[in-house]
């Protein structure tokens, strides 16, 4: 977990357990890999707007509820 705190979200956490610890462990790399696909759209929003000046661009999620439009 120490790799993506410090922003490697490509990492994820091995975990040699079962039951709740397991659990636990695939938890966190789901949440990690939802984090990665959010911070990619983010980037992919800021240049649509930044760059290209288009007001409207949407960051899009699979599973995560809300909106986030510009």
């Amino acid at each position: 977990m120490t790799a993506v705190a410090n922003g490697e979200l490509g990492e994820k956490l091995q975990v040699n357990a079962k039951g709740e610890i397991a659990a636990l462990g695939e938890t966190l790399n789901n949440m990690t890999k939802t984090l990665s696909v959010l911070a990619q759209q983010v980037t992919s929003v800021a240049r649509t707007v930044g760059v290209e000046g288009k007001l409207g661009a949407q960051a899009e999620v699979p599973g995560v509820a809300g909106t986030g439009r510009t």
